[in-house]
């Protein structure tokens, strides 16, 4: 690595942790969350994940460090994880075979 630095001081190998952290959390949870909307139920899901979604973007904005931008993707990976399978799996509840 050659020292370079971006906006806030964060290396090129920071942004790329950054980067992957959102999807690589998502990809995983959402494996779990699934499963999990089938048996607990959906709406409660819908609502966390929402929530958390928001509760992480405003934790990007509001922070300056690396290790509040990384909580932050990990919150929102895992508040997507929430909310994506389960809005998914919502459409087929209500949605006729036919359809």
């Amino acid at each position: 690595m050659d020292g370079r630095r971006a906006a806030n001081g964060l290396s090129i190998a920071q942004i790329g942790i950054l980067a992957a952290l959102y999807p690589a959390v998502w990809g995983a949870g959402q494996m779990l969350t699934g499963w999990w909307s089938d048996h607990i139920g959906r709406k409660h899901l819908i609502t966390a994940g929402m929530l958390l979604q928001a509760a992480a973007i405003a934790l990007v904005g509001a922070g300056t460090t690396f290790g509040v931008w990384a909580t932050a993707q990990v919150l929102l990976g895992v508040g997507t994880a929430l909310v994506y399978p389960t809005l998914l799996a919502v459409i087929g509840d209500v949605a006729h075979p036919s359809w």
